[in-house]
């Protein structure tokens, strides 16, 4: 038999096989363990400051900071911020023209 992306997880499976064993019939109950997602817009308000603040700072320091999860951390930059790490700045996936120009005159600055 093949599933594809329909079968559950093993890890899900062996939990539902313990609590079957356990004497719970019931899967309609909701799962009560770890939310599938822990970005709150305050986390990405905190970040975003962080960032404008000082945009060398590693994630490991940001997370450490701010006490998030470093799987929210990346979740917070990659999709809510669209940035990613360039050399050692973090900047935005698609600049705005002001954005690449102020880039332009500052690298042309240092040349």
């Amino acid at each position: 038999m093949n599933f594809n992306n329909e079968a559950p997880s093993r890890t899900t499976v062996f939990r539902e096989l313990r609590e079957f064993c356990n004497g719970c019939n019931s899967f309609d109950e909701e799962y009560t363990g770890r939310p599938v997602s822990t970005v709150t817009p305050d986390d990405v308000a905190r970040v975003r400051k962080i960032i404008k603040y000082d945009d060398r700072r590693t994630c490991h320091t940001s997370q450490n900071t701010l006490g998030i999860a470093s799987t929210a951390m990346y979740e917070i930059l990659q999709d809510e911020l669209k940035m990613k790490k360039i050399v050692s700045r973090w900047v935005p996936y698609n600049p705005t023209l002001n954005q690449k120009s102020e880039r332009v005159r500052i690298s042309r600055w240092n040349i």
